[in-house]
Order: structure tokens, then sequence, then C-alpha cells
């Protein structure tokens, strides 16, 4: 009829299938299998590497460890060594210059009380093994051979009579340990030019910081504990000047240091002997203490404010 539209043109164009395996081109074919190829190349390469690398960290960790190992192995050796516990020091030339070392005493010079000879051991023999006295010491406790032996005396101090009791018994008979440490190097002895005369060899002694443990944190200096008695006097050393020049900054403030606690020392026992106030002027006990606490509170302001405290 007319006016009617034809049919062909009303129909709508339908999506086309998607080819079959035989419509496909072996171009199509050719590409698919080369992905194919490489992505498995790929994987296997990315999978051969990720083997190689961690074999070769776990190699390199293992150096890693090993080489920590053998750093901390050393430095441990090396803090033994320098500390002294395994070290035995037979003679003042090997003793170091400042390290405190533990020693016992074993016998006392018969001309000056209080040069001591003590022996030292070192740690691991002493608590380990319990090698606490030299090979050529007999029973009775007799010294036949002194050449182990260390030569040291209380620096800055000379003692008195009645400390030659209260050394051998306190240190001598009862083969005390104590610490000691060398403060400086004695200097060596200058030739003669008088003519050779077989003389007996002189003992060499070291000035040295005795100290034996007061209690569990702290040790009591046998020096200032002497002169805090009265039974040891302040002396100079001589020898601290002709050996200066080759003392370190940090020695020399220690000596001197110590120098001014000992003198502190003898300046208190000569006020005080044995915790009782000499030279006293008042006559009942109650002004004593009055007194004292004046002279205590006298000092403490001097202290503080000086010499202007003193014109006032």
């Amino acid at each position: 009829m007319e006016g009617e539209p034809d049919s062909s043109d009303t129909i709508m164009a339908l999506p086309s299938p998607p080819p079959t395996a035989k419509e496909r081109s072996p171009k199509f074919d050719d590409l698919r299998s080369m992905m194919d190829m490489s992505s498995d190349t790929l994987r296997r390469r990315v999978g051969e590497l990720t083997v190689s690398l961690s074999t070769t960290l776990d190699d390199n960790v293992m150096l890693f460890r090993w080489g920590c190992m053998a750093t901390m192995v050393g430095c441990a050796y090396i803090s033994i060594r320098s500390s002294g516990l395994l070290t035995r020091y037979t003679s003042l030339d090997a003793l170091p210059v400042g390290t405190p070392v533990v020693a016992r005493v074993l016998g006392q010079h018969p001309a000056d009380p209080s040069t001591l000879f003590v022996y030292h051991s070192p740690w691991v023999r002493r608590v380990l093994l319990k090698e606490t006295l030299p090979r050529g010491m007999d029973v009775s406790g007799f010294l036949s051979d002194k050449s182990s032996l260390l030569a040291v005396r209380p620096f800055g101090v000379d003692m008195q009579d009645e400390a030659k009791r209260w050394i051998y018994t306190d240190f001598v008979a009862s083969k005390r340990y104590v610490t000691i440490e060398l403060l400086y190097r004695p200097p060596p002895t200058a030739p003669s030019d008088s003519p050779v005369v077989e003389e007996p060899a002189k003992v060499v002694v070291g000035a040295c910081s005795i100290s034996t443990p007061k209690n569990v944190f702290f040790k009591e200096d046998m020096a200032e504990f002497a002169v805090a008695r009265g039974i040891a006097v302040c002396r100079s050393e001589p020898e601290v000047d002709a050996v200066k020049s080759n003392m370190s900054h940090r020695s020399i403030r220690r000596l001197e240091r110590r120098s001014r606690r000992l003198a502190a020392r003898q300046e208190y026992a000569q006020a005080m002997r044995f915790g009782v106030w000499k030279n006293w002027t008042e006559a009942e006990m109650s002004q004593r203490l009055v007194s004292a606490g004046k002279r205590a509170s006298n000092a403490a302001m001097q202290r503080i404010f000086g010499t202007w405290w003193r014109q006032y």
C-alpha cells in the first residue's frame, strides 16, 4: 500500500556473534602464544631474581652476625685485659698508674713500718682458682722470696710509733686484702760518680692510695684514717716535683686534692683526738656543748661569707 514504509527499512542492525575458532586468523594465535611465552619468561625471571636476592641476603646476614659476634668477643677480651682481671703485676714498673688493683698484705718492712709488701693476684686466680699466696711463701708465713711482691706505702703521711702495732695487727697479721692505686711512678735513681761499691739492692717503694672496704658501697683510706686518729702526720713528697713533668693534669689535680684532704684531716685531728675536743676551757658538759655549737656555727659562717664575717 501506498504511504506505508518498507519492512526492509525498519529492520535494525543486530550485533554480530563472536568469531569461532575456525574464523580466527593465524596471526592472532601467534600473538597470543607470544604473550603467554613472555609472561612465563617474566614470571620465571622474577622468581629467579627473588631466590637469588634471598640467598644473598641470607649470606650477608650470616656474615654480619659472625662479624658482630667477633667484635663483641674482641671488645670483651680487650676490656678484661685492660681491667687487670688476667694480668698479674709483680713489679712497680709493670703496675699502671691510676688503676686500682686488689692485693694481699703479706709483710712489713723492718725499717719503715708504713712500707707494706703486697701480693697481687688476678681476679680469675683469686676468686676461681683460690690462689692468694705466692709459691715461695712457706706455711709459717716467712717470706723467703720477695721478687713477686710489691713494696707500697701510703701517700703523703709519716706513720708514728703508735701506728706500728695498728698496721701489724690490722693488715700484716691478718693478711688483709687492700685496694692499692699507684699515684705516680717513682723517679729512676741517678747514677753516682763514686767508685763502684757493692751495695745491697734498694727496695723501690711506690706511693699509693691504700684503702680497705668499709661497707658494701664505700671504702676507707688508710692514710686518712691514720691521720684522723693522730697516729700519722702529713709530709711533703719531694719526688712529685721530679716527676710532675711526666704526669698528666688529671693525675696532678688528684694529688693536690688528696693533699688537701690529708691536711684537713690533720687539722681535724689537732682539734679533736678520738672523738673528744681538746683544750676545753669550760668546766661543765653543758657549757662545752654550747661552746662546740658556737664553734661549728662560726666555722660555717666563715665558710659561707668569708672574710666579711670575720670583721663582724
